[in-house]
């Protein structure tokens, strides 16, 4: 199962364009504003996923808009 979500994580990893994009490359660079929204964005449960461990390492973004971007249950429990 750990393979399976690491896989469609990579995945969508390789389809990510535009605000997204950019969005994880700050957050993996480590180089965020302080507050920064995401609203309305459609991440899917492998971005969540990915998200969640982007954030858990990131020191500068200390406050993140997730309103709107249709979460389930599941993807509260990885990013929480």
């Amino acid at each position: 199962m750990a393979e399976k979500r690491k896989k469609e994580e990579e995945q969508q990893q390789k389809k990510l364009a535009g605000r997204m994009h950019t969005f994880f490359n700050k957050l993996h660079g480590n180089y965020t504003p302080r507050d920064w929204a995401i609203a309305g964005l459609e991440l899917g449960s492998g971005r969540c996923r990915t998200l969640a461990t982007y954030v858990a390492y990131n020191t500068t973004l200390t406050c993140l808009n997730l309103s709107r971007i249709g979460l389930t249950d599941d993807d509260g429990i990885s990013i929480a």
